[in-house]
């Protein structure tokens, strides 16, 4: 074996690790989202069943707060004028749940609360130590110098 052969060789085998490792890369993404798709449509499948049973999906956040998503079909009635239509609706506990609203909106209300409860708790905790935080939606911010103790900061707060 020449010089140029083992150096394809070698370069193959470099590719081929390469590819393997970009593979199971996909794949574990792949398997992510669909988890990740799986989660969303069972808790989508339950708050559909706790709409059909005429109740609105109700939880408790890690901070014990409580959230209630109280979508229920509205009732609608247009006024017209001369000059406009106006159109007044009507929402009541007494009206019937919305059960498609209920199944669409928990999934990102209910993970929209997990990530709001695990910001306020690294805020929390970033503030007991005199550090300076700030944040807008999923993406935190600190000073520089501080980000590995805000690295620190936020573990404990994902498993709390």
């Amino acid at each position: 074996m020449d010089r140029e052969q083992c150096h394809s060789k070698l370069q193959m085998w470099i590719l081929a690790v390469f590819d393997c490792k970009l593979h199971r890369l996909c794949f574990v993404d792949i398997l992510l989202a669909f988890l990740s798709w799986e989660i969303m449509n069972w808790l989508g499948n339950t708050a559909a069943e706790v709409g059909s049973q005429g109740h609105v999906m109700s939880w408790i956040t890690p901070l014990g707060l409580p959230v209630l998503q109280p979508y229920r079909k509205q009732i609608s009635h247009t006024v017209r004028t001369v000059m406009q239509n106006i159109t007044l609706s009507l929402n009541h506990e007494a009206l019937p749940v919305s059960k498609q609203k209920q199944r669409t909106a928990f999934p990102p209300n209910y993970v929209h609360s997990l990530d709001s409860t695990h910001m306020m708790m690294t805020s929390l905790r970033m503030k007991e130590r005199g550090l300076y935080f700030t944040a807008v939606h999923d993406s935190y911010w600190t000073h520089p110098c501080d980000v590995e103790i805000m690295n620190e900061v936020q573990s404990p707060c994902l498993s709390s």
